[in-house]
Formats: structure tokens, sequence, C-alpha cells
């Protein structure tokens, strides 16, 4: 098979498990590759390793950049593309040995503008909920309120770029690209979102190709500070992008959906790690009532609105948090979530 595959891969502080992922880039069992290792800036030894490995294959291609955060060091990799599909692997995971043939071979034989694949917490723990499904998506399927919510925010399979491999003209004819995450918290479900709204093709394939580990000084497994402000200026370029498009009626469902899972992550992100959780989770939620965005999406989930066809126990929990924080009742909500995050 002539096809050729880019593997972008960026590297910041890994060199404890650079190695293990490397490896299962360089032996995956489908080997026309075009791997590329974007260094951003790493102070420890990562770039060592980086040269051991593209001295002995001649598949990989390397770039070093000051530290510019993951999502610009993705945009390199774009750049540097030169496969006809994509994949990402982040540095502190890797992927099982037959991940790219698998894509890849579902792609080819259904056309696919992305093909998402199933993923592991660990070697031996399955990651996602439930099943993912087999099969291409109709349109009808993609426009259904629930079906966008278990693929963007429970189990939300659709939010990472990890265990998919995307069409890489797709990708450019989208205009797509990366924000910095010191903009913005989120840019894996961002750039997902904005691809979503040009209507891919999409494929699932309920395969395990990926394990993700839980590397305890990442990102997302350390406190985010100023997240509800990271989290409005992800929303305001989203909003904008749809309206560009004039697709912002199309996906109102999902807006609302967004804001509900930014409140929720906003909240157990100050629950977590910070001293003062009541004051802490108040101002976020403050923040967040501040939004031209989260008013609206909230008064609609109050009345019931997206969210009727998701089949949820927490449906009155719900539509009750959103018309207390519509009226003003902010206070109020902070302590139904310290409550609420107490029994979790």
């Amino acid at each position: 098979m002539n096809t050729l595959v880019s593997v972008i891969i960026p590297v910041y502080k890994v060199e404890k498990y650079l190695r293990r992922c490397l490896d299962t880039v360089v032996t995956q069992t489908y080997t026309n590759l075009d791997i590329i290792i974007v260094n951003d800036g790493s102070p420890d030894h990562s770039q060592a390793i980086i040269d051991e490995y593209a001295s002995r294959d001649d598949r990989i291609r390397t770039w070093v950049q000051e530290n510019r955060t993951l999502g610009m060091a993705r945009n390199v990799g774009l750049d540097m593309a030169q496969g006809d599909y994509l994949v990402f692997v982040d540095s502190d995971d890797y992927l099982e040995p037959e991940a790219i043939a698998l894509m890849l071979d579902n792609a080819l034989s259904t056309g696919a503008d992305i093909v998402v694949a199933n993923n592991k917490i660990s070697a031996d723990t399955v990651r996602c909920d439930r099943p993912i499904g087999d099969g291409i998506l109709t349109l009808d399927e993609t426009r259904d309120p629930a079906w966008r919510f278990d693929y963007f925010i429970a189990p939300a399979y659709g939010i990472t770029v990890w265990a998919k491999l995307y069409r890489h003209n797709f990708v450019k004819e989208a205009g797509v690209r990366f924000e910095s995450n010191h903009r913005i918290s989120g840019e894996d479900i961002l750039f997902n979102l904005l691809l979503f709204a040009h209507s891919p093709k999409l494929s699932l394939l309920n395969q395990y190709v990926y394990v993700y580990c839980m590397n305890e000084n990442s990102i997302t497994h350390s406190y985010r500070p100023l997240l509800a402000q990271r989290y409005l200026a992800l929303l305001d370029i989203y909003r904008e992008k749809l309206v560009q498009l004039g697709e912002l009626e199309e996906f109102r469902d999902l807006m609302a959906f967004l804001v509900l899972r930014f409140i929720s992550t906003c909240c157990h992100n100050e629950y977590i790690y910070s001293p003062h959780r009541y004051q802490a989770i108040k101002a976020q939620l403050d923040e967040l009532m501040s939004s031209d965005i989260v008013r609206p999406a909230l008064r609609e989930i109050a009345r019931g609105d997206h969210i009727k066809s998701i089949s949820t126990r927490n449906q009155a929990y719900t539509r009750l948090q959103a018309s207390l924080l519509g009226h003003g009742m902010i206070g109020l909500v902070s302590r139904l979530r310290m409550l609420r995050l107490s029994f979790m």
C-alpha cells in the first residue's frame, strides 16, 4: 500500500516516556509513515532521544522551537506533514501495534474524512464507558442532539485528536488550525468542533488503537488557572467561526452542551485544587455567567431544549442548575456543586 500517513508527535518534558512512545510508532505494522517530531522547547533530555531515533530511522523528521504550547507544536506538524492522512500522538502516550493499519484500512474502505477509534486509559483498562460503535455515520445521526452529546460530552470520544485518523486534504480544505493553549483551554476539542462544522464523513471503529497514560505532571492532571476565562475564549472563537459558516443555528445544541461541560470542569478544577473551594467555584461561575454565550445557552437548557432526547438521570438537576444560574443564584449553585462533587 502506497498511502503515506503523517504521524505528528509534539514533545515537551517527556524524557521519562518518550522512548516508549517512539518505539510503538516506529514499529507499527503499517510502515509507510512520515514521522514528525516537534520539540516544543523541552528543557530536559528529550532532544537527545529524538536525535537517537532520527539517526536510525529515515522516516523521522524533526523540528525544534522555543516553547510555544502544544497547539502551536501541532500546527508545525501540520505544516510539515506530507501524508495523505494524519495521526496525532501525545508523547507520553503510545499506540497499539496495528493502530495505523486498522484506522487506515477503515478510512480507505469507507472513504471517511475522519476515523474515530477506541482507546484505553492504560494497557489493560478500557477508557470509554461503552463501545463507540462501528461504521459510517449518516448525516441524520450526526444531527441528533443525543448523539452529539455522547460524542462531545459523555463519554466524549470526539474531543481528543488522538485515537483518530484524519484525511489530510479535508483538514487543509477546512482551513482548521490549533489555537494556543495559553489563549484557550481545550485546543483538541475546538479543533474537532471546527472540523465537525464542515460536515466530515465520520467512521467509528470500535478497536482499541491508542493507550492514554495517566501522567500526573500533564496539563490535564494539574491545576489549570484562569480556566473559565480560557473556556470563554474557546466559545467566542467557536461562535465566530459558526457565524462565518452560517451554521450557528445548526449547532446551538452543541454550544449549550459545551457550556454545561465547561461549568462542570471549572467547578471540578477548583474543588480538587483550590484551598478555598466555595469562593473559587463561585468566582468561576461568576465569570462564566458574564458571557453573552453562556446566559442564553443556560436559558435553553432550563427550558429543556436540546436535552429532552438525552437519556440521563441528571436532567432534573441540570435544568435546576441552569435555572438557578439564570436567576443569579450563583452562591447556591456553588454549594450544590460542592455537595455533588463530595459524593464523586
